[in-house]
Order: C-alpha cells, then structure tokens, then sequence
C-alpha cells in the first residue's frame, strides 16, 4: 500500500511540474513583449482577426502628442500583418493591415526625413531572407515608402 501511495504523489508531483515549466514556456512570449497602453492592446484584440501577436510597439506617429500601437501579428499559417491602431483625440482605429515579416521581427521608430510624421521601421526575417519596410501615416493611412526585400520576408 505504501509504493502506491508513493506512485501516485510522484505521478502528481510530475504532473504539476511539468505544467509549471509547460505554463512559463507558453507565456514567455508575453512577457518578452514590451509594456504599452492597456486601452490600445485592447483595442486591437477587439478590431483585429488574429492568431497570435507576434510583437508591438507604441509611439506617436502622427505627430498629436498621443501615442499609437504598431502590432506585428500572426494572421494565419501563412501570414503575417501589421497594422497601426490611431489614438487621435477624437477616437481610435486600425489601419489596413500590411504584409509582415515572420522571423525576428524589430519594430522602429524614426523621423527619417525630419518632416511632420514619424516613419516607421519594420524589419526582419523569413527562411533566412531579411527585409524591411519604411511606413509614413498619411491622409489616415499606413503609406509605404520603400523597403528591401520585404516579399521574401513576408
């Protein structure tokens, strides 16, 4: 009688370990991701059709003193998008969404050509492939630029 019972405390104490160590893995990703705005992130997860963020970051690129939300974010098995959710002083929304990067996603901030916006940096990689895309909020849209090699990164 006493082996079963330590049978079943060490298949227990197994079991909670394993989905400790499987419960820190599946939230690293959250935790590695930097703090923003609640009511932004929120408004996101509510506008936006996604799988999973794969990363984001907060300023102010259309020059009204509030800060905006860049989300790189898994769509499907076979994309990746970007959008911008705007924080003007009237209310907030998504721009169209934009082909992202898969791997090693890096999001920037930049005032490339010193003018009124704030451009915006997107890079990183897929299958080794590295590209980036340079983004201007124009006439309540995501312009693109230019970039490199951002369709076999995408």
């Amino acid at each position: 009688m006493n082996n079963k019972k330590m049978i079943v405390v060490g298949i227990i104490t197994l079991f909670l370990i394993g989905n400790l160590i499987y419960s820190k893995e599946k939230n690293k990703e959250v935790v590695d991701l930097p703090n923003v705005d609640e009511e932004l992130l929120l408004f996101f997860q509510g506008n936006v059709d996604f799988e999973k963020i794969i990363n984001y970051s907060q300023g102010d690129i259309n020059e009204d003193n509030r800060e905006d939300l860049v989300v790189v974010y898994k769509k499907d098995n076979n994309n990746n998008h970007m959008v911008v959710v705007i924080n003007d002083k009237n209310n907030m929304y998504v721009t169209t969404p934009k082909p992202a990067p898969k791997e090693d996603v890096k999001i920037e901030f930049k005032n490339i050509d010193n003018k009124d916006n704030m451009e915006v940096i997107i890079s990183g990689s897929k299958n080794g492939n590295v590209g980036y895309g340079v983004y201007r909020f124009e006439n309540n849209e995501l312009i693109d630029l230019f970039g490199e090699g951002m369709e076999a990164c995408c």
